[in-house]
């Protein structure tokens, strides 16, 4: 079965490898326009390939038609190209990269899609990166069937953990981790002003997390500036451009970091300008982005208390031990519909024949058909169209037994003895034309 996994995650890769190979803006279809138009010069026209990246991991899941040895190395090697490629990324990463061949392969996104790998057990975030992740590879035209199919059971896996079992009970996200660790560090003190930088989907959760916190000022700090103010409006919080950093750093208690940008835009010298311009004040920053909002530089500031994504993993536990009885049930849902996924994916193995069989099935409908009609001249259209739809029933009716009976020998691996019987039975072609596309049916 040539379907592969290559990546790494926050429990292989420290932060700064993590934020080197992140695919950020229009990386990843950049990406994969590359590989589409690779896969187009080299003629391998049935291999596919999608790029899962977000704060904790990056993946790039392949599929390949061919069996050959060869063939597998050389897009195992590609794989590996479009994951490090032209991005100052270390000749060693391979070394902490994890790899799923196979079957292991839907079920290590099931477990992504479910959110038992997540840094935060359960956290809802993940499913919709995982939808992300199909829709632009569909865009890109660089997934076909099989990965189409393969993320398509990984999310129903994600939407199934989350409405059948407690996995996600009492939601947390890296935003409500973050809104908690700010709450602690502003404790009973008199001055409670935060910062957010960033106006996107993190922020947003900081944001109404922190509203109803008692906090004396929530100040939201965008490049955009109308995306800031309009965040700021549903929440009564106050918006700024991002020029006035600084400024508004000299006189908050917690600045949160999260936003896109590809370098940091809080620099350890603009931290210090702001510490120093308060006398004994101290500052927590916590940077929840990647590539990183923050230099880490900021970290030795004295009167400065600094987290970064791998410092709030400490900070997840509680939610853990509290979703942990979900694991078995969500990992039954996972083993469910990870077997569906490999009863569809052997049944690719007959595909060929099974399009071969119909086709000469309708072949005969169609000549025994004319035949018939042509000896009843007077009919009616309508009774015409009965006869029709009366042939097609049949033909349907007494392919559909031996047709399930091949997946289902497909999905367990024992399908050649009978798909060869067939094939003789039938009188059919036994290589499939370089220009036959074969019969394949979507996963119910």
């Amino acid at each position: 079965m040539n379907l592969f996994c290559i990546g790494l995650d926050y429990q292989r890769a420290s932060l700064e490898l993590r934020e080197r190979l992140a695919f950020t803006g229009s990386a990843i279809d950049d990406a994969l326009d590359g590989f589409t138009i690779e896969r187009h010069r080299s003629g391998e026209s049935q291999e596919e390939v999608a790029i899962l990246s977000t704060c904790n991991r990056v993946e790039v899941y392949g599929y390949l038609a061919a069996d050959s040895g060869e063939g597998q190395r050389t897009s195992i090697d590609r794989l590996f190209r479009i994951l490090g490629d032209d991005r100052d990324i270390p000749a060693s990463f391979s070394t902490n990269c994890y790899r799923y061949t196979g079957i292991s392969v839907a079920e290590h996104l099931g477990r992504v899609a479910s959110g038992l790998d997540s840094m935060i057990l359960g956290e809802p975030q993940i499913l919709g990166q995982v939808s992300r992740a199909q829709r632009i590879a569909v865009r890109a035209d660089s997934a076909g069937p099989v990965l189409t199919t393969l993320f398509d059971c990984a999310i129903r896996t994600g939407r199934r953990a989350r409405h059948e079992t407690a996995i996600n009970r009492k939601p947390a996200t890296v935003a409500s981790v973050a809104a908690t660790l700010a709450q602690q560090a502003l404790g009973q003190s008199r001055s409670r002003r935060v910062a957010i930088i960033g106006a996107g989907g993190v922020a947003r959760g900081l944001v109404q997390q922190l509203s109803g916190a008692g906090i004396d000022e929530i100040a939201i700090l965008n490049r955009t500036l109308d995306s800031a103010e309009r965040l700021a409006d549903l929440w009564g919080a106050t918006a700024y451009p991002l020029e006035q950093l600084t400024e508004v750093l000299s006189r908050v208690d917690v600045a949160i970091a999260s936003t896109s940008a590809p370098e940091p835009v809080v620099s350890a010298e603009m931290v210090r300008r702001a510490i120093d311009g308060g006398g004994d004040r101290s500052l927590t920053v916590i940077d929840l982005a990647v590539p990183r909002d923050v230099e880490p530089g900021v970290r030795s500031i004295e009167r400065v208390r600094f987290y970064d994504l791998d410092d709030l993993r400490s900070q997840a536990g509680a939610v853990a031990e509290e979703r942990s009885g979900a694991i078995p049930l969500v990992e039954q849902i996972i083993r469910e519909e990870v077997e569906g996924f490999q009863e569809w994916l052997g049944g690719l193995s007959v595909a060929p024949l099974i399009t071969d069989l119909r086709r000469k099935a309708e072949s005969i409908r169609e000549k025994e058909l004319a035949r018939a009609l042509s000896r009843l001249p007077d009919i009616d259209t309508e009774t015409k169209q009965q006869i029709e739809h009366l042939s097609r029933t049949l033909v349907n009716r007494i392919l559909h037994d031996p047709t399930t009976r091949l997946r289902v020998a497909a999905g367990q691996g024992a399908a050649s003895e009978k798909a060869e019987a067939v094939r003789h039975l039938f009188n059919l072609p036994t290589d499939l034309p370089s220009n036959q596309t074969p019969y394949v049916e979507k996963l119910p």
